[in-house]
């Protein structure tokens, strides 16, 4: 017997055997992949502890932190307060414009976590992410089986629900949101976002009204879930309204599917608003994600007009004939819509909010100075992000091309009911804006780096081009009545579609999106795998084997990536513990319970806040939440990168500040802050860079030796620079730079002569005498260059042990840094008056080095500078005045917000 005739046979009868118990098969393998989330995802419990309580804590994130707090509250008190002291100090916090219903959510799964042994509001909100992950999971399955059973079957839609659960709990991408000790936001949102899509396409499926409005408001009430944890919500509104907005073109939205529709929309804002403040009337019909649906539910009230008062019937002959009804009710409700706009907001509105969309396709995020210094919110460029769907063999991002030649595959069946012809213009259209959506913003220094004129035309191009392709065909069936051709494109691939085309848009506008691309490129995969499978048991002789060998590469690039990916995740997972950082801050942090008074208000940068709030139970002027960026000008300004004491005193007399807080990582945020505390000319914005000495260059003299530092500094402003003999060195702001710096020491260590930077600009070399250099103690040689130095040892490994270097390398400080508060309390240690310095927390580094009795100071660079928490407490004179515009919460010119 032909052998592939064998094989034939015996995959028919294990298809059989399978088909006949494939519902008890099927809840097996989900309870398999929801085994090996959970237990991917519980690896890092082992290390979730606070070192100086021995209690539970959470992993190494910022927000978590802030909804840990409320929800101790919550369980101890019944509810959270309406304004939160601890932030945002003297003002404090309205918590219901922030997403309070995670931390209600943590609270009561204490109450069931605690039945089953947990001993800790701590505990249970290290454990409930992996809870809600594993209801995710569930709600996925159910999403993806409902979003194919229609046309594939239970069977085949069951597999592809399975295979995608298995990769969405693989895929690293998601595990940083979704694992132990870590109750973000998306641990929830997630959970909400599928049963509302599923409970969307119930709705829509549903053979009766009643089901279909009650289905409708099943979705309603989860989007109002996700509403009220994430501003992610947007996903689920636009997802929906997209696929809403074609179905009506393509003739699909009957009454009731209008009805639920409507249902859908007004049940999830009327439950919305009244537990949060972001959802006024005025944020809805203004915010890009929930005035979407409102442009949906004005196209139904005008296709109900035109139903009512037959005005099809009225319109000339010509255009009636030419246009179909859903076309001319479009072209209507664009009118309407834009009459509306301008009675209620101008005409300048409707320009404005076009420019905005078109800005929201570019970037998610709105580019202030702010955002653009949140490393989270940094567009990633392809070759970035790619790499979130690999494993890679060589640079072939594996997972990513089989999503990418997914899409186009499952396009083409998606329109499987139209003709040929036109299935291969519209896929091809369709492959062309996929390719133009993704790799228009390809690599910043390719011709498509995604900021320029023609990766920006390539963008919108590729999008033009698949709306005019659909559009011919569309009205060429509607003259050729072949329209119920596209009445037979399903719904819930639309929905799929929709939700892809925002992920990839995403996940090309802000590395913290790319995550949202895993449930639809896991969808998509799972799809392309089970129907070539499917096919080539269907196909032709001569198409059988190729058929079979492409499932074959297929299959093994999907089982490859699955294996590598859940090694991945395994030994990734049991890292997100609390670090040697955290640690630090542990410390600190109970130094700061133990010590400071409960009245007591920190100030520092804002990344801190949640955990001085949560962990040091003090309050804050500034948080990760960031609702008063103004603040966060005015602390980075006037606090950190001024070089005035009074202007400091006088902006944390005003917030009540007791103490002030910096920590070593600042090193690395100069820019950010310098840049948010600058006027509008940028006046603060600089940066502090490390320079290390190099042996190999040391020049030995007779008393003396000369060491050289290389490194580099652009600088943050014009250099002017007279010499002794009259001449003037200008270089332009971030035209030149420094290359090196040399330093002269005795026999002794001492520094017997100014430090020499040598300055680099068009190609020459230029030595300029630096002013000042701090070497243990700050140095002023009272003339040369406005800049300086900080030396610190440095540290290396060896074979032996470690290696410690007294003058290893340095700090470049900028006429900008050089005196500033930043420079002159944190780095130099200067005593003050009014900064008595209470806290020095070590690095957990230099800890364990003084431990071996090295005597060493605050700093040392070991892949980059490293350094304490240091914590002051604050005085003030008798004569200082309070200045109200300190608690101002706007920005008094734009000039100082924009980029």
């Amino acid at each position: 017997m032909d052998e592939s005739k064998i094989f034939n046979e015996r995959l028919t009868k294990i298809y059989s055997v399978c088909k006949e118990n494939s519902r008890a098969i099927y809840f097996i393998l989900l309870a398999a992949v929801i085994s090996l989330a959970t237990w991917i995802r519980t690896r890092s419990l082992y290390g979730l502890r606070d070192v100086t309580t021995g209690g539970w804590t959470l992993g190494p994130d910022l927000d978590p932190f802030l909804f840990l707090r409320w929800a101790k509250y919550i369980v101890a008190n019944g509810s959270l307060y309406a304004v939160d002291m601890l932030r945002n100090f003297p003002l404090g916090y309205h918590t219901n414009a922030e997403f309070v219903f995670l931390p209600y959510l943590i609270s009561w799964f204490h109450k069931f976590a605690s039945v089953f042994g947990s001993t800790s509001v701590e505990q249970s909100a290290v454990l409930f992410p992996v809870f809600m992950f594993i209801i995710t999971i569930i709600a996925f399955f159910l999403f993806v089986r409902k979003l194919f059973i229609h046309h594939l079957g239970y069977d085949r839609a069951s597999l592809i629900a399975i295979i995608s659960s298995l990769f969405l709990s693989v895929i690293p991408a998601l595990l940083p949101r979704t694992i132990a000790g870590i109750p973000e936001k998306e641990s929830a949102a997630f959970f909400f976002m599928f049963l509302a899509f599923y409970f969307f396409l119930n709705s829509w499926s549903s053979k009766s009204r009643r089901s279909s409005i009650i289905h409708s408001i099943l979705a309603a009430l989860s989007t109002a879930g996700i509403g009220l944890i994430w501003g992610g919500v947007l996903y689920v509104f636009v997802t929906i309204s997209i696929a809403f907005f074609i179905a009506f073109l393509l003739g699909q939205t009957n009454v009731t599917r209008q009805i639920s529709f409507v249902v859908w929309y007004l049940v999830t804002i009327l439950v919305v608003m009244p537990f949060s403040s972001r959802y006024s009337l005025s944020s809805i019909i203004t915010s890009e994600s929930t005035s979407i649906p409102l442009v949906i539910l004005l196209i139904i009230f005008v296709n109900f007009l035109f139903t009512k008062l037959n005005i099809k019937d009225k319109l000339p002959h010509k255009l009636s004939s030419n246009l179909p009804t859903p076309i001319l009710v479009l072209i209507s409700s664009a009118v309407l819509g834009l009459i509306l706009i301008t009675i209620v907001q101008g005409p300048s509105a409707v320009i404005s909010r076009l420019m905005s969309l078109i800005m929201r396709l570019i970037n998610p995020f709105t580019q202030t100075r702010f955002n653009i210094t949140v490393a989270e919110n940094r567009m990633p460029f392809f070759s970035e992000w790619a790499g979130s769907f690999g494993p890679s063999i060589g640079s072939l991002p594996i997972l990513f091309w089989l999503f990418f030649f997914g899409s186009i595959y499952l396009f083409y069946h998606m329109i499987h009911s139209l003709d040929k012809k036109q299935r291969v213009w519209l896929t091809s259209s369709y492959s062309f804006f996929l390719f133009a959506l993704i790799f228009s913003r390809f690599k910043q220094d390719s011709l498509f780096n995604g900021e320029n004129t023609i990766s920006n035309l390539f963008y919108f191009g590729g999008m033009l081009f698949l709306a005019i392709t659909s559009l011919y065909w569309y009205i060429k069936n509607f003259k050729n009545n072949k329209m119920e051709d596209f009445g037979k494109i399903d719904f819930g691939m639309l929905m799929l579609f929709s939700l892809f085309f925002l992920s990839v848009v995403s996940a090309r506008g802000g590395i913290r999106l790319i995550m949202l691309l895993v449930p639809p490129a896991s969808i998509i995969i799972s799809y392309l795998l089970v129907q070539v499978a499917h096919n080539a048991r269907f196909k032709n002789s001569g198409m059988k084997s190729f058929s079979f060998v492409l499932f074959g590469l297929i299959l093994i690039a999907s089982v490859f990536s699955v294996t590598q990916y859940t090694s991945l995740s395994i030994a990734t997972a049991a890292s997100y513990v609390p670090s040697s950082y955290t640690q630090q801050w542990q410390y600190a942090m109970s130094w700061v319970r133990d010590n400071a008074p409960e009245n007591s208000v920190f100030a520092h940068w804002w990344d801190y806040g949640y955990w001085v709030q949560s962990m040091g139970e003090r309050a804050t002027i500034l948080d990760g939440g960031n609702a008063l960026v103004y603040w966060n000008h005015l602390l980075g300004r006037y606090v950190l990168t001024g070089s005035s004491e009074k202007d400091s005193l006088q902006f944390l007399y005003a917030h009540n500040a007791t103490h002030l807080l910096i920590d070593s990582t600042d090193i690395g945020k100069y820019p950010a802050f310098s840049s948010i505390g600058s006027n509008e000319n940028y006046d603060r914005y600089s940066w502090l860079n490390s320079f290390v000495k190099d042996p190999a260059q040391t020049q030995e003299r007779k008393n003396s030796s000369v060491n050289v530092y290389l490194g580099s500094f652009v600088f943050d402003g014009d250099l002017v620079y007279k010499y002794p003999n009259g001449t003037t060195l200008f270089i332009p702001n971030q035209r030149g730079g420094i290359g090196g710096i040399t330093i002269e020491r005795d026999s002794l260590g001492n520094i017997i002569s100014q430090p020499q930077a040598v300055a680099v600009y068009q190609g020459r070399q230029y030595i300029l005498p630096l002013r000042y250099a701090f070497d243990k103690e700050l140095i002023d040689f009272g003339s040369g260059l406005d800049a300086g130095i900080f030396i610190v040892p440095s540290l290396q490994a060896t074979a032996q042990g470690v290696s410690i270097e007294n003058d290893g390398a340095l700090i470049y400080l900028s006429n900008k840094t050089v005196n500033s508060q930043f420079a002159k309390l944190y780095l130099y240690g200067q005593e003050t008056p009014y900064f008595n310095l209470e806290l020095t927390q070590d690095d957990p580094v230099i800890s364990q080095l003084r431990l071996q009795g090295l005597n060493l100071n605050d700093f040392i660079y070991y892949g980059g500078v490293r350094g304490p928490i240091k914590i002051w407490s604050v005085s003030y004179p008798n004569n200082i005045v309070f200045n109200s515009s300190y608690l101002e919460t706007t920005f008094p010119d734009s000039k100082l917000e924009v980029v």
